[in-house]
């Protein structure tokens, strides 16, 4: 009967100190759920119920980036030189960031990159000039802007170009 209280005395001083080593990699070494889940071979649950018990607050899993020490972002400096520079594409490689994460700045400033830029009176007559010229298919001109043909011919129809050229027939050359 002693040894089986003195075996159960060793598990209980392992399984505190494992979970103490848990929450110290939690606290002080900002590990995740999922990190410490794949080191202890517990499931995130489970860990998430041990840090419970112990008193241990856990941290909301979508705020889990402020934890890890990645800087916040300035969602209105990516959105304004998105819009400056007309393109997602270019301000998400220029900010080390993904189209996605300048797509949410975008919107989480209330700021489109395509209003602007394509209702700006000097881009607005490039394309009028451009088109007008009969050098360009719209699909070259799309490209030019950074848009599709079918939108370079939407801008067309709002400004007044009605008709188009038919299928098939390229554009004068120079």
């Amino acid at each position: 009967m002693n040894d089986v209280v003195a075996v159960q005395a060793q598990v209980r001083e392992l399984i505190s100190s494992r979970n103490a080593e848990m929450a110290k990699d939690y606290l002080d070494n900002q590990m995740s759920l999922a990190q410490l889940s794949k080191k202890y071979n517990l499931s995130r649950q489970r860990i998430s119920q041990l840090f419970k018990k112990m008193g241990v607050q856990t941290r909301p899993v979508s705020s889990s980036a402020n934890y890890r020490g990645e800087p916040k972002r300035d969602y209105n400096a990516i959105a304004l030189r998105a819009v400056e520079l007309g393109s997602i594409s270019a301000a998400a490689s220029e900010f080390g960031l993904t189209k996605g994460q300048v797509n949410y700045a975008l919107q989480k400033t209330d700021q489109s990159i395509y209003l602007q830029k394509f209702r700006e009176p000097k881009v607005v007559a490039e394309i009028l000039a451009a088109y007008s010229d009969g050098v360009m298919t719209l699909k070259e001109i799309g490209e030019k802007f950074g848009t599709s043909a079918q939108y370079i011919n939407t801008i067309l129809r709002r400004n007044g170009v009605i008709g188009g050229r038919k299928r098939g027939r390229r554009p004068k050359q120079k």
